[in-house]
């Protein structure tokens, strides 16, 4: 049975009646976990300018992750870029798609700001995959500062067979 959006999602980030729980594939030759995937903007700690983020724990249903806004990062003086928020929660609701198997692109990101979120802050993530209905996955993430939810997202995610893709 598919799980209700979040109130804030459109109806494009609803899943239809007909779609059903995630399957998961798991790390595999063909799907492996690659924590730290070279250049990647999101996982790899040693891109200069990179997210940087820390993955605590990649096995689903949930996925969790940390990560340190830099100085860098900001957008108005000493809070987050509103970009980099919605890059983090991709990269979140990206890494816990990846563990369904095959290759994934991003098709529509919802993001809600809830709470400026100031440079230097640590974020903890944490996703949930609410339905697969075939070739789209519908997930939702959520970014907490101190205990309090700061950024919310609602992600649909599309299989891809032959391309390497971003997402």
């Amino acid at each position: 049975m598919a799980h209700a959006p979040r109130p804030a999602a459109s109806a494009l980030l609803t899943p239809s009646p007909q779609a059903g729980p995630p399957v998961f594939a798991g790390p595999s030759p063909d799907n492996p976990h690659l924590p730290e995937q070279a250049g990647c903007h999101g996982c790899d700690p040693a891109l200069p300018g990179g997210l940087g983020v820390h993955w605590d724990g990649v096995s689903a249903p949930v996925v969790t992750m940390t990560a340190r806004i830099g100085a860098g990062q900001q957008g108005a003086a000493g809070t987050a870029h509103g970009g980099v928020l919605s890059a983090l929660a991709d990269e979140a609701m990206g890494r816990l798609v990846w563990s369904l198997g095959g290759r994934y692109a991003t098709a529509r990101l919802e993001v809600d700001y809830l709470l400026p979120v100031p440079a230097g802050a640590e974020l903890r993530l944490t996703v949930r995959i609410c339905a697969v209905d075939g070739r789209k996955v519908y997930v939702e993430a959520e970014a907490e500062h101190e205990g309090l939810p700061c950024v919310r997202a609602a992600a649909l995610y599309v299989r891809h067979a032959d391309r390497a893709v971003s997402g």
